[in-house]
């Protein structure tokens, strides 16, 4: 999924594979201890952000481009676009627990 944010194109994945997941679970796990909002953003930016600008980079190299950034407004913005990745996640995971604890594992009876 392409977003424009002011001028700068960003592709973040519109499908999220288990590593993804992994990952983003031990990020927001480390999250959790820290309660540090950019170290989460630098960690997530990597595994959501494929291109920037339509420039393939490797994830430390998108780590920095977010590390180096000085505008706050378009990190803030960035962070919502990550936050909202994260909750559609989460709420995938829910549901899929859900169905799971729906299903009838009672015996029938004889």
């Amino acid at each position: 999924m392409e977003k424009t944010i002011w001028s700068t194109k960003f592709e973040f994945k519109e499908v999220v594979n288990m590593l993804d997941r992994q990952k983003c679970s031990v990020a927001l796990k480390s999250y959790y201890k820290t309660q540090d909002e950019f170290e989460l953003c630098f960690d997530l930016f990597p595994i959501f952000c494929t291109k920037i600008d339509w420039v393939e980079k490797t994830a430390e190299e998108k780590r920095k481009y977010l590390q180096e950034m000085t505008d706050l407004e378009l990190f803030n913005k960035i962070q919502n676009e990550l936050t909202s990745i994260i909750e559609q996640i989460t709420d995938q995971k829910k549901k899929m627990s859900s169905d799971i604890n729906s299903t009838d594992t009672q015996q029938p009876e004889k």
